[in-house]
């Protein structure tokens, strides 16, 4: 599959919604595109200087405006995670890559697991000051990207964004996110970082896109 490629400093979950403000030439032709054709590009992660080739396919969710000069504030959505196989630079405007997704294997996921991982995430939202950032309720915990909802908020560094979007078991992603719940767990009331991180990671929850 032919994509077109937004290359960030930013990493996108599959059924996360992120916010995002257009103004270069190139990807103001790519949403327009996407948007007149009804078509995925994908997002893929830059850090110094280096682009990952583990992405995440996007749609644009919504249009909060658009400009006179073809600038646009709009809410895209991760759609599914892909491997670059071949970037291509060139061929139009904006770059352009051949992808193959991908999703991860058959495997059973323990339900406490998914249960000890949504209740170590609540645990930490009671603690930080973010009033717009809701806790995870106990019916997520069959869902199938639960790690990828609550990576979004959880604090996590761009690489290992990457880290946890490049694994392909949904039980490996939840043990790694409640390992780092519980490194950073004890130390919420003295880490104001964490709360700058997640007030500012760009991720939207489904409170805040109503």
């Amino acid at each position: 599959m032919n994509i077109g490629l937004f290359p960030l400093s930013i990493v996108l979950f599959p059924n996360s919604f992120y916010n995002l403000h257009i103004f270069e030439e190139r990807y103001k032709k790519l949403i327009k595109d996407s948007l007149k054709n009804e078509s995925y590009f994908g997002i893929n992660y830059v850090h110094n200087t280096k682009m990952y080739d583990v992405g995440c396919t996007a749609v644009v969710h919504k249009i909060i405006k658009e400009y006179e000069d073809g600038k646009y504030d709009i809410i895209v959505k991760g759609v599914e995670r892909y491997y670059l196989e071949k970037f291509i630079e060139g061929d139009r405007t904006y770059y352009t890559g051949d992808v193959k997704t991908f999703d991860d294997g058959n495997e059973y996921v323990d339900a406490n697991l998914a249960i000890e991982s949504i209740e170590q995430f609540n645990e930490m939202i009671s603690n930080i000051k973010i009033a717009s950032i809701g806790t995870i309720p106990m019916s997520c915990a069959s869902d199938k990207y639960l790690s990828f909802l609550i990576a979004q908020k959880a604090g996590f560094t761009g690489l290992q964004k990457q880290e946890l979007l490049e694994m392909t078991s949904e039980t490996k992603r939840l043990l790694f996110i409640k390992n780092h719940l519980k490194n950073i767990l004890p130390n919420l009331k003295k880490a104001d970082q964490i709360d700058r991180v997640i007030m500012n990671d760009g991720y939207f929850t489904g409170d805040q896109l109503k």
